[in-house]
């Protein structure tokens, strides 16, 4: 300052140059003080509103803007004149500007320089400093993810964990399940054994039933034999030509003239057609055709077992008739609806269209052929519309029958086959037939197992015909509707 008075000499006495001076420097601050940019104080107050983040940005931004706008250092400034001082004023300003131009001029240009330095740097910084803050924020939003799927894992962590569990409670439960089948199996193996033991003492239950068994075919045949002496004394005393009042029961026996008698027939068949309960098992099977059917004829009845069938179903117009008298007489005994008949003489007897169905089994094997037609005449006659004829006999197809059933019985006269009964029954009338066949044979031709045989398969086919032949159905039924 003194430097100053001692360059500007001002000889009046009515100007105070220290006054002068002071008053300068005080409008040069407030000229500086007006050029340089401050923040303003509102929109920091609104940024202390923010959060931190964005005060921080918002404070940089403010920061490098002032910074940009207020780098630049001069020496210039722009003196007013006064209306008070005039001219004197303008002369004193461009004194000062001269001195302090060549005072300041090459600090305020390294300043500046400076200043311009730094400014870019810390544009540089705050461009390097955006995109790290947009890598972080990429980051952070990568974070997040791996965050989210942290949680996914974790959250799938514990249904792996539930569903290890419920696989040890699986296991637990195995385990209890193993130990329950081993106790089974201990079980399985105390029952076997039981049933071992109780198979012996069936065993010997079976063979004492079958002692049984042989006692009564004993007693059987034994009462059969007396059945077959009281018949033939009942007969021989019946007849009139050998009792004269004077024979004895003797003499009646030793007639030489009383030798033409007929066989037991009854008891034949109990011996060797079977039980009364097997034969209503096979002929069970033809109920079904009789369903609707209400007027029934059983001819050849026999023993009763078809008919005591039909009135076990409800049947109450049936009729059974048959030649054998002992056959009429046992039916009568157990109160079935018979009548002692041959089959001409009663189907000629009754009305035309008068049966729903006739039965006819192991008849016609009795039977010569035109006897047969003359009965399937008959039947068709007195049948009405939708009748149903039933006609059963041995299977003359089934090769074993002969050896074991067909020539068993001396009144069989003619095997009949099947396709020839069905041919029958068709000439006289009925148009729909149906051949069924029946009692398949238990035994049969065993299959060779060999892979030393090529042809193997054919020789087993060839056995196979050869048991159907041999073994096959021992007896078929021709179904007739009219």
């Amino acid at each position: 300052m003194s430097n100053i008075n001692k360059i500007i000499e001002v000889k009046s006495d009515d100007i105070d140059v220290k006054k002068i001076m002071e008053d300068i420097q005080k409008r040069a601050k407030e000229k500086r003080d007006k050029e340089i940019i401050f923040p303003d104080i509102d929109k920091l107050v609104q940024i202390e509103e923010c959060s931190n983040e964005e005060k921080e940005n918002k404070l940089s931004e403010q920061d490098l803007y002032a910074i940009n706008t207020n780098y630049r250092v001069t020496s210039y400034y722009d003196f007013k004149s006064s209306r008070i001082f005039g001219k004197v004023i303008v002369f004193i300003k461009k004194v000062l500007r001269k001195v302090l131009f060549a005072i300041v001029e090459v600090p305020f240009q390294k300043q500046t320089i400076f200043n311009s330095h730094v400014t870019r740097h810390l544009n540089s910084l705050n461009s390097y400093i955006k995109d790290i803050e947009s890598e972080i924020k990429s980051l952070k939003h990568e974070q997040n993810q791996n965050i989210q799927q942290i949680n996914e894992l974790l959250q799938e962590n514990i249904i792996l964990k539930e569903k290890f569990k419920e696989i040890s409670e699986i296991k637990n439960i195995e385990e209890k399940l193993n130990e329950e089948i081993t106790d089974n199996k201990n079980r399985i193996e105390d029952m076997t054994e039981a049933m071992i033991d109780i198979k012996k003492r069936l065993f010997h239950v079976e063979a004492n039933t079958r002692n049984l068994n042989d006692s009564n075919e004993k007693l059987f045949s034994l009462e059969l034999t007396n059945r077959e002496r009281i018949r033939q004394f009942r007969r021989t005393f019946e007849n009139k030509n050998n009792i004269d009042g004077k024979s004895s029961l003797k003499d009646v026996l030793n007639n030489k003239e009383n030798k033409n008698v007929d066989i037991d027939y009854f008891t034949f068949e109990q011996l060797y057609r079977g039980s009364r309960k097997i034969v209503k098992e096979k002929q069970r099977e033809y109920l079904k055709h009789f369903k609707d059917k209400e007027c029934i004829l059983d001819i050849g009845c026999g023993r009763g077992e078809f008919l005591e069938l039909l009135i076990e179903e409800g049947k109450l117009n049936v009729l059974g008739i048959d030649i054998n008298l002992d056959m009429i007489n046992y039916c009568k005994d157990n109160e079935l609806p018979v009548e002692l008949i041959d089959a001409n003489t009663y189907l000629e007897q009754i009305e035309d269209n008068s049966l729903d169905g006739v039965f006819m089994a192991q008849v016609v094997e009795h039977l010569e052929p035109s006897e047969i037609i003359n009965i399937v005449q008959l039947v068709y006659k007195k049948l009405k519309q939708s009748g149903v004829f039933i006609v059963e006999t041995i299977n003359p197809q089934c090769l074993s029958v002969f050896a074991e059933s067909f020539y068993l019985d001396i009144t069989h006269k003619n095997p009949i086959h099947p396709f020839t009964m069905d041919f029958i029954i068709k000439t006289q009338g009925f148009e729909h037939t149906d051949i069924t066949y029946l009692s398949q044979h238990p035994e049969k031709i065993a299959q060779i197992e060999s892979q030393n045989i090529e042809n193997i398969d054919e020789v087993n086919d060839s056995f196979k015909k050869l048991s159907q032949l041999i073994y096959g159905k021992q007896d078929y039924a021709v179904v007739a509707k009219k």
